[in-house]
């Protein structure tokens, strides 16, 4: 059992489910996104039967990028 918010979302972040739906534009690591190369991706975060998701786009700065989403 949690006894704290910062437990229990220590335990929310532990089973959350990460996806992109196309790894080829950006790739998402326990909610690090990490730009790949131009184009549109759909990040996604599910627990449960609890899922959002948010539309990513990516273009050409000739730098790497890394994005959180939980910052």
């Amino acid at each position: 059992v949690a006894t704290s918010f910062s437990e229990a979302f220590s335990k929310v972040m532990e089973n959350l489910t990460w996806s992109s739906s196309n790894d080829i534009v950006a790739t998402v690591d326990n909610g690090l996104i990490t730009a790949i190369s131009e184009g549109t991706t759909t990040i996604s975060a599910s627990i449960e039967k609890v899922s959002a998701s948010l539309s990513v786009s990516v273009y050409s700065t000739g730098e790497v990028a890394t994005f959180s989403i939980l910052e």
